[in-house]
C-alpha cells in the first residue's frame, strides 16, 4: 500500500518524515492511513479512501480541505493567539477553536458533510460567515447547500468508535 502526493501532474509516494507542502494533495488507498503532523500538538489522522489538499501550512493558518473520504484531527495544544486552523469542505469550513478530538466525512455524492466532536469546540463558517459553534459530544450534518437541507445534530455515543476511531 502507498500514500500518494499529488501536486498535479506527477503523484509520488508519501514518505516517513515527507515534508507537506501548499497546494499538495493527499490520497490514500483502500488499504492506506496516514498521520500527519498539523502544528505542535496537532495531528491529521486520514482514513483509507479519502483525498485531501493542504492548502495553507503556517502555523497560523493551517487548511485542510477534505475532499473525500473520512479525517480525524487531533489538537493536545492550541492556543488562539498562535494557532489556526480549519478544515474546508463541501458545506463550508469548519475552525477549530481549542483543543479537543474531531472527526469529518465527505463524500462527493451526499448532500450533507458529518462532523463529530467528542471533545472540542468548532466553528461552522459556510460562506465564510459564522453560523453555528459546534460543540463536544454531537454529531453534526451539516447541509453542502442552503436549498439542500438544514443542519442536523445528535448527541455522540461513547460505543460509536470503530477502526479508525481506535486507531
Amino acid at each position: 500500500p502507498v500514500v500518494f502526493v499529488t501536486d498535479l501532474p506527477i503523484g509520488k509516494p508519501l514518505l516517513s518524515r515527507t515534508m507537506i507542502q501548499p497546494m499538495n494533495r493527499i490520497e490514500t488507498g483502500s488499504m492506506d492511513r496516514v498521520e500527519i503532523l498539523l502544528n505542535p500538538g496537532s495531528f491529521l489522522r486520514v482514513a483509507e479512501n479519502s483525498i485531501v489538499r493542504i492548502n495553507e501550512t503556517k502555523l497560523d493558518n493551517v487548511r485542510v480541505a477534505l475532499d473525500k473520504g473520512t479525517v480525524i484531527v487531533e489538537s493536545a495544544v492550541f492556543d488562539k493567539k498562535v494557532h489556526a486552523l480549519r478544515i474546508e469542505t463541501a458545506a463550508g469550513e469548519i475552525a477549530i477553536q481549542k483543543e479537543g478530538l474531531y472527526r469529518f466525512a465527505a463524500d462527493p455524492e451526499q448532500s450533507a458533510v458529518d462532523v463529530a466532536i467528542r471533545r472540542g469546540k468548532a466553528q461552522w463558517l459556510p460562506e465564510g460567515k459564522p453560523q453555528v459553534t459546534l460543540k463536544s459530544g454531537k454529531r453534526f450534518q451539516l447541509p453542502v447547500s442552503s436549498v439542500g437541507g438544514e443542519l442536523q445534530y445528535a448527541n455522540i455515543r461513547k460505543d460509536q468508535v470503530d477502526n479508525l476511531d481506535n486507531w
